[in-house]
């Protein structure tokens, strides 16, 4: 495809990504840090449906021969993106994600979509990021002899079907059925209309609506997969972008030389893709923001929480290769067994640091106030 396709895929995708964070509550920090205590469930009802339609969207373009070599290039893509970490980095990073998604109330895709929609101090959020990204950089040559294999990782075995010995599509109706019963039951029992800070106001169309389904919202998300993959060749993912973007003052060779990590992020529509669609999040954010007339409703963190935050979860995605979309929604719709492993440790640290600030009385301790 031309360049121009290849960018205007990344825009489209991008902005129904923005919408559709803000229409389902996700990017608000209340609605983050109360799912890891488990009084509300509008994340993981969103982030579940994502996944379940991930996995039948990536396993159909699988079976479809005029699209197969697209998904083996982005599967491909994907896993080389691991180097030759394993389960100690991805572990370790992911967890260092979800402390840090607890703290700021976001996780890499959602930042931008706070900024479009005017939450409080997102903007000190995403600095954050860019400071763990020109961190991880700086340092990455330290940071990988920490965390890589000793061993080359055999990529062969990244993979559940191939690691279980039978059909991946077997395998992607096993997860989708355990998915499917949790989000039923979750949604029996936790009505999304009842999980709502602020309810829909009666007779408005379906655009100016405050709120939409969690579980619709996230079916919307996995289908971007599809265009990703067939636009770009790319799965869904958010925290590379960062690492662009930090690399842009890298303009002379000798500074470069000192961030060859960042250096190598810095040209390419392979990594200017992922910018150009978490940028059009924040337009796509702002855009249902604007329609339900809840733009800066809501409250944010504090400017000091939100660098920590925001440096940690990055930080921790480049550790883990990695973030919520790279291993929770795109890691876990290829069978990747190291990207389940990631999605377990992220909950892992968002829930203890959650439980940390709740014993503190921190927990609700968030600003209306630019």
């Amino acid at each position: 495809m031309g360049v121009n396709i290849r960018y205007i895929v990344p825009v489209v995708c991008g902005i129904v990504f923005g919408f559709c964070l803000e229409k389902g509550r996700v990017f608000e920090p209340y609605t983050i840090r109360y799912q890891m205590v488990f009084h509300r469930f509008i994340m993981l009802k969103m982030f579940l449906g994502a996944v379940f339609s991930g996995l039948f969207c990536l396993w159909l373009l699988r079976a479809l021969p005029w699209t197969r070599n697209r998904l083996l290039a982005a599967h491909q893509s994907y896993l080389s993106s691991f180097g030759n970490k394993g389960f100690f980095a991805v572990v370790c990073g992911t967890f260092m994600l979800g402390a840090g998604m607890t703290l700021c109330g976001a996780c890499p895709g959602t930042v931008l979509a706070q900024i479009g929609a005017g939450t409080p101090n997102a903007i000190f959020t995403y600095l954050g990021g860019l400071c763990g990204a020109l961190f991880y950089g700086l340092f990455e040559p330290v940071i990988r002899s920490i965390f890589d294999r000793k061993t080359p990782v055999d990529r062969s075995k990244m993979n559940f079907s191939t690691l279980l010995g039978i059909p991946s599509l077997l395998v992607t109706v096993i997860m989708a059925a355990m998915l499917g019963t949790l989000l039923y039951q979750l949604e029996k029992y936790f009505p999304w209309h009842s999980e709502l800070l602020v309810h829909n106001s009666s007779y408005t169309s379906l655009l100016r609506m405050r709120a939409w389904p969690p579980v619709l919202v996230g079916l919307v998300i996995g289908t971007l997969q599809i265009p990703l993959v067939l636009g770009v060749s790319k799965t869904m993912g958010s925290s590379s972008s960062y690492c662009t973007i930090a690399a842009i003052p890298l303009c002379t060779k000798e500074i470069q030389g000192h961030f060859t990590y960042l250096s190598r992020k810095r040209c390419g529509i392979e990594n200017w893709w992922q910018v150009v669609y978490v940028f059009s999040a924040m337009a796509g954010a702002y855009l249902s923001s604007y329609l339900s007339g809840s733009y800066g409703s809501t409250k944010g963190v504090s400017n000091d929480i939100a660098l920590a935050g925001g440096f940690l979860i990055i930080f921790g995605a480049r550790v883990a290769s990695g973030c919520t979309s790279g291993h929770g929604l795109s890691g876990v719709a290829l069978l990747v067994p190291l990207s389940l492993i990631g999605v377990a440790a992220m909950f892992g640290g968002a829930i203890v640091t959650a439980h940390f600030l709740n014993d503190w009385n921190q927990l609700s301790n968030l600003s209306s106030a630019f």
